[in-house]
């Protein structure tokens, strides 16, 4: 069975898969307003507005903060609901490959820094930003927060609503197509929708419609976690902006405006379907057509 129909082996029903949502985003809710109430009373500053003079790591951590609880809150309401276990939102295998996530953090995270790389060269301008201290419990925080936060979009997005539609859809594209558009959608308020305009919606949906793939073809979230978490990471600890969602102390300040639009079609269009087929070699993916446009009610195991 692959990973998209894993959901059909889950106990519940639509009122189940409904409550369960609604929990989720009731718990980022209330999260989001307890944190507005540490801020204001423990450091004297709106979430809404926190202004420049804001301890950046501080103002870091509250952001990430909800996701934290979030991821938390998965863990233990969505064996109770669906009498499965959490491991299954993640994976088909028995236990997560982790050589699986460090190879896809490892080899994005490579190519970022090498397209880092290529546009100083091409003329970017980079402001060296680094303070010991800052940087120190910047690591920290990624390494920790971040990284909840990376992982609770894909366990929402690749692993609970993919798994969810894979019930009612019997061809994984349309879970990919659906929960790729949401994706884009979820992140539509963020500072660089404001920034670079609406066009670059399409950088999330394609992104998200690209980890459906990888997720579905390899049976797990684990290249998709590799590659989340690599890709806010970069963000936050090694280049940083002002018009990004994240604000840091990262080890260096872009101040070279917002990419061109050639830039993401680029990544969206040409490295990202490298990666694809990398992937596929390395781990002797087959049956495309199946896996992703089959109509069977049921598969073999990938």
């Amino acid at each position: 069975m692959s990973f998209y129909q894993l959901g059909r082996k889950e106990k519940g029903n639509v009122a189940s898969t409904f409550f369960m949502i609604t929990l989720i985003i009731f718990t980022f809710i209330i999260s989001q307003f307890t944190v507005q109430i540490i801020a204001l009373e423990g450091f004297g500053f709106s979430m809404i507005n926190p202004g420049a003079e804001v301890n950046k790591n501080v103002l870091f951590a509250l952001l990430l903060a909800p996701f934290a609880v979030v991821f938390g809150m998965i863990g233990l309401v969505y064996p109770t609901i669906h009498k499965r276990p959490f491991l299954k939102l993640l994976t088909s295998r028995d236990k997560i490959d982790w050589r699986r996530i460090i190879f896809s953090f490892s080899i994005w995270m490579s190519l970022l820094g090498i397209l880092l790389l290529l546009d100083v060269i091409m003329g970017s301008k980079l402001i060296y930003n680094l303070d010991i201290a800052n940087f120190i419990f910047l690591l920290m925080l990624s390494a920790t927060l971040l990284v909840l936060q990376t992982s609770v979009e894909e366990v929402l997005f690749r692993g609970y609503l993919f798994q969810q539609l894979g019930k009612i859809f019997p061809a994984s594209w349309i879970g990919i197509l659906i929960t790729g558009i949401l994706f884009g959608l979820m992140h539509g308020s963020n500072p660089e929708i404001i920034e670079l305009g609406k066009f670059f919606i399409l950088f999330y949906i394609v992104t998200g419609l690209f980890l459906g793939v990888i997720t579905e073809m390899d049976g797990g979230l684990e290249l998709s976690l590799g590659y989340h978490a690599a890709n806010n990471i970069f963000a936050s600890v090694i280049v940083t902006n002002d018009w990004q969602a994240f604000q840091t102390d990262a080890l260096f300040k872009s101040i070279s405006g917002p990419p061109q639009i050639f830039e993401v079609l680029i990544t969206l269009f040409i490295i990202q379907p490298l990666l694809l087929f990398l992937f596929a070699k390395k781990y002797h993916w087959s049956d495309w057509r199946v896996k992703l446009f089959s109509q069977k009610k049921d598969e073999n195991r990938i």
